[in-house]
């Protein structure tokens, strides 16, 4: 089971509910650039807020945070997630080292319009750190 880029947000939840299966990779042209979990989902809902209550910056905010994670951390845009929120913004993931970690924090911190980082961002367990070379 695979998902493409693309795909609405509903129908990967229904995908992975209806085979109860936790993760599904993303594969454009064959080739895997992440993974959707039911964690990704369920952090994505929470996030939700009402129209009237989001953040005018937020877009704003996402667009240049993905602009410097992609420049600043190019290693660890595949595994970190995140979700801007009334000017808060919320990072997941897992990374090699703990000053990746720490980068990806002080890269949110430093874009206008930040209220607050919640960083749950965690280093990986070091057997998986030969994964994330491949």
């Amino acid at each position: 089971m695979t998902v493409v880029e693309d795909m609405p947000v509903s129908r990967i939840a229904e995908m992975i509910e209806t085979h109860r299966i936790k993760r599904v990779p993303v594969l454009p042209d064959g080739k895997i650039v992440g993974i959707v979990s039911r964690a990704n989902l369920l952090q994505g809902l929470v996030s939700l807020a009402p129209t009237s209550e989001l953040h005018s910056n937020d877009r704003k905010i996402r667009e240049t945070l993905a602009g410097s994670l992609a420049k600043e951390l190019p290693g660890v845009t595949t595994f970190v997630s995140y979700v801007v929120n009334d000017g808060v913004v919320r990072l997941w993931g897992g990374v090699m080292s703990e000053q990746e970690c720490d980068a990806g924090r002080v890269v949110a911190e430093g874009i206008p319009g930040v209220s607050q980082v919640d960083n749950n961002i965690s280093v990986l367990p070091s057997n998986l750190h030969l994964m994330g070379t491949m």
